[in-house]
């Protein structure tokens, strides 16, 4: 609940680091708990005036040689999970963009491109 976190003095400061950066960054994989933490990223981008952007990383193995039919798979399931957070955004008026990379470490792209495009990370 977002009065519940915005009771807290903790939570109000980072709110306030929030709005610093105006861009809120949630990585989705299209789990239950990544539309969650999407969800909650929409509220606080609604009480600080941020907009968000959906980050999907397509993991790309290193030693092994894909099919062209898992990766075709692969990126449709990732347009998928980006439609379903533009659905989202649509029905909170919060300012959404969805962007999908590929790699081979997860975390690491997710952290780099939180720090070169000056975003705070929301996980």
């Amino acid at each position: 609940n977002l009065n519940d976190f915005l009771n807290n003095r903790y939570n109000r400061i980072i709110l306030l680091a929030i709005r610093k950066f105006n861009k809120i960054l949630v990585p989705l994989d299209g789990s239950t708990n990544s539309i969650r933490g999407l969800k909650f990223a929409f509220s606080i981008a609604k009480q600080s005036g941020s907009s968000i952007i959906g980050l999907n990383v397509l993991p790309t193995p290193i030693f092994t040689k894909t099919s062209p039919i898992v990766i075709h798979k692969s990126k449709q399931k990732s347009n998928e999970i980006i439609s379903q957070a533009e659905l989202l955004s649509k029905k909170t008026g919060v300012l959404f963009s969805g962007v999908i990379n590929t790699s081979t470490n997860i975390g690491r792209t997710i952290v780099n491109f939180a720090q070169n495009n000056n975003l705070c990370l929301l996980q």
